[in-house]
This record gives C-alpha cells, sequence and structure tokens, in this order.
C-alpha cells in the first residue's frame, strides 16, 4: 500500500507553514519589540531560530541566531547560541562555522569565568 500525502496539493505545505508558524512569530517579535522588555524579544527571536533549526533551512538559521545573539546580553545564553550554531556546523560538515564556534565558545568561557563580562 503506497503512503499517501496528507496534503494533496504540494504548495499546501508551504501555506500552512506560513499561516500557522511564521506569521504568527513575526506577529509575537513585533509585540514583544512594543509592548515588552529585551527578554521577551529575545525569547521571540529564539523560538524563531529554533523553528529554522527544526526545518533545516541553514542560510536562515544562521541569520536568526545571528539576530537573537545580538538581543543577547548573557554570557551562558550566547553560549547555548554558539552550541546551536555548532550544531550546524557538524550537521552540514561546514568546518568554517565548526572553527569559529569553537573559538567563539572559548572566547565566552574565558570571559565568563574570569569575569570579564561579554566577548565576541
Amino acid at each position: 500500500m503506497p503512503l499517501q500525502c496528507c496534503y494533496p496539493n504540494a504548495a499546501e505545505p508551504c501555506r500552512y507553514e506560513l499561516k500557522v508558524i511564521l506569521l504568527p512569530q513575526r506577529t509575537e517579535i513585533t509585540d514583544a519589540e512594543e509592548n515588552l522588555d529585551e527578554s521577551e524579544v529575545r525569547e521571540a527571536h529564539l523560538a524563531k531560530s529554533l523553528y529554522y533549526i527544526r526545518i533545516g533551512k541553514k542560510e536562515e538559521e544562521l541569520e536568526q541566531l545571528k539576530v537573537t545573539e545580538s538581543k543577547t546580553v548573557v554570557v551562558g545564553q550566547n553560549m547555548y547560541l554558539v552550541f546551536y550554531t555548532l550544531q550546524i556546523g557538524l550537521f552540514y560538515m561546514d568546518f568554517d562555522i565548526i572553527s569559529n564556534s569553537i573559538d567563539k565558545a572559548k572566547n565566552l568561557f574565558e570571559g565568563g569565568v574570569t569575569g570579564r563580562g561579554r566577548t565576541v
């Protein structure tokens, strides 16, 4: 028995993605920027980053992680973003991303341990 797709039309998943996932995230980010503080803005951007990681869009993943990183102040949260970037590099076997992520993780770790604050 052949497997049947739940979408009769090939464009249906794209419409679903746009209506159900991306549009609410855009409005959530806009609402957070207008009405909430920086931590909620960061969380909204992180949710969008994790969505792109889940569906495997490399360029969007990296771009959204950079946006999320620009909204992040805490070193530990920045480390999580670096680990996500490292995970992307390992998945796509992109050695430039891997080496940059390792260097950034070392700098963040050294800066956080010595108390020098956030390093980039």
